[in-house]
């Protein structure tokens, strides 16, 4: 059974105490609202076969070898793979975990990356400046930055893959200290590849208003990539919850991802008022989240998300955008939020306009409902604060 990280539990009584006035005001007035089930769903009920197929015969330390040239652990490149791995390994009710190994794996070329004996799956770089073999599209069709191919397959499910990443697409393959590489967000679309998940456009058309990470874009699994994990990998496991922020919304079926959605530039006008330096007007949001634990959310408790500006080295100061009050969430489910928000600030003495700022999108704000860990609670993105008016930093 795989282990939790921690467990939250925080009672609104203690939190009211340990907060300033503002924030105290802030809490109780959206646990007075009504929580709005507009866009709250369940991913129960989906048409797993059309969502993906030819899973993982060996799902239990499925190991991986991995281009220490290029994605050695301690880098930041080999770093992205460990959280992407991570992810789907740390799913709590699925037995499918992946394992690492770097020793001996230099650089393979590109007829190596799918060997007719394999004994590991293989992450690694494909150089398409060389000759490839006639493979998983290869060598006609380039038209991809990374690309799965389940190469060793038996009994209808697949037994070793090979996630290559296209050499022309990151800069980092000439030059490993680059940052320039895959991230998390991209690995973690692979791996579901790789485990057996299709692209939205092949599932059910009911089942395409469900986030996933088959939308790419995705850093946390969504609560419909977890329900398909448990119904294919399944294991026993510990009750529980566990609140997620997610990067992509899916309002009216359309894709939306939150650092092209959200405002990036802010400026705060003569009266105190935050405004979007691309409409001139209240700024406009996009947010949504989800419950992957396999058990509901506490119905007697206010859970509360946040949105808030956040100076990124003084983390205690902040601008409130808004908080509100979620309706209780059933397991396995999603849940959105959008509007437009008009933010006054009386005293903005205290601004540091030069200081680098962000956007923080908080679910389970001041951790006030029970769940396995608060590590996935945030979305962050970097923005401009300006004073008066808008001008390029």
């Amino acid at each position: 059974m795989k282990k939790i990280k921690h467990t939250v539990l925080v009672l609104f009584s203690i939190i009211t105490l340990s907060c300033d006035g503002d924030t105290i005001n802030n809490v109780k007035e959206a646990c007075d609202e009504t929580p709005s089930s507009q866009y709250l769903v369940s991913v129960r009920n989906v048409d797993y076969a059309q969502i993906g197929t030819r899973h993982l015969n060996n799902p239990v330390n499925h190991n991986i070898d991995i281009c220490n040239q290029h994605f050695a652990a301690n880098t930041t490149a080999g770093h992205q793979f460990n959280l992407a791995t991570n992810e789907v390994s740390d799913v709590l009710g699925s037995k499918l975990n992946f394992t690492r190994t770097w020793t001996g794996n230099p650089h393979k070329n590109s007829f190596d990356l799918f060997p007719s004996n394999p004994t590991s799956s293989i992450f690694d770089y494909l150089d398409v400046s060389t000759p490839m073999p006639n493979r998983c599209s290869l060598p006609n069709d380039l038209t991809f930055a990374m690309r799965t191919c389940r190469f060793d397959t038996s009994g209808g499910g697949t037994n070793y893959f090979t996630i290559m990443v296209k050499s022309t697409s990151y800069n980092h393959f000439l030059d490993p200290t680059y940052t320039n590489h895959p991230t998390k967000h991209g690995i973690l679309h692979e791996l579901a590849h790789a485990y057996g998940m299709n692209h939205t456009p092949n599932w059910n058309s009911a089942d395409k208003h469900y986030i996933s990470t088959m939308q790419g874009n995705l850093t946390n699994l969504s609560a419909l990539d977890v329900s398909y994990l448990r119904n294919n990998y399944s294991e026993n496991t510990i009750n529980h919850r566990n609140y997620v922020a997610s990067t992509l919304t899916r309002f009216n079926y359309t894709k939306g991802i939150f650092w092209k959605q959200n405002p990036k530039a802010y400026y705060i006008d003569s009266n105190g008022n935050l405004k979007d330096c691309k409409t001139k007007a209240s700024p406009e949001f996009f947010t949504a989240w989800f419950n992957t634990g396999n058990i509901d959310g506490e119905n007697e408790l206010c859970g509360l998300n946040r949105l808030f500006l956040r100076e990124k080295t003084v983390a205690e100061n902040t601008i409130e955008i808004k908080t509100w009050r979620i309706e209780t969430m059933p397991y396995l489910s999603q849940d959105q939020w959008k509007g437009q928000v008009d933010v006054n600030i009386s005293d903005t003495s205290g601004i540091n306009y030069n200081s680098e700022w962000e956007l923080v999108f908080q679910v389970n704000a001041w951790n006030i409902l029970d769940e396995t860990t608060a590590d996935d609670n945030e979305v962050v993105m970097d923005i401009i604060l300006n004073e008066t008016v808008c001008s390029k930093k």
